[in-house]
């Protein structure tokens, strides 16, 4: 009996992965993660004086907002090739694949930091873009994870 329950869970768990499920719910989520997005941007920029932050924007110099964002674009390239290289040659997905799950795991990690949910993002998305192996992606993230907590160690 046991095993069966865990068969049916299985099965579900399934289905909730590739959307069988939540076909009804997905109008319900919309809708409460829009108030959620609205009411979080409402925190995040009550404080903020809109004419003094765009008086300050006007005042910034181009060819530094440039450079920030060519060295942030260039952060993420290495990002992104580095969980490449985290996967074994012949089971690498396409890098365009990594991009698009590394964007969903950021929008959801900076959405809920605490909980981390982007990296799983990550491992959900790129099972359904190319069929990689949750166990598989999962274990990458877990050594970038690991890698980072490495160097951050031999930073102190």
């Amino acid at each position: 009996m046991g095993h069966q329950c865990a068969e049916s869970s299985s099965s579900l768990g399934d289905a909730v992965a590739y959307g069988i499920v939540l076909t009804r719910l997905r109008p319900v989520l919309l809708l409460a993660g829009l108030a959620l997005s609205i009411l979080l941007t409402y925190f995040a920029l009550r404080g903020i004086d809109f004419d003094e932050f765009l008086d300050a924007l006007a005042e910034g110099d181009p060819v530094w907002f440039l450079g920030s964002f060519a060295v942030f674009a260039a952060a993420y390239v290495v990002r992104v090739l580095r969980w490449w290289i985290l996967f074994e040659p012949e089971a690498r997905p396409p890098v365009r694949a990594l991009v698009r799950a590394m964007l969903v795991g950021d929008f959801l990690t900076s959405l809920l930091p605490v909980l981390r949910l982007g990296e799983l993002a990550r491992v959900v998305v790129l099972h359904r873009e190319v069929r990689t192996p949750r166990s598989v992606s999962l274990g990458t993230v877990v050594t970038e994870r690991l890698y980072d907590s490495v160097a951050l160690l031999l930073l102190l």
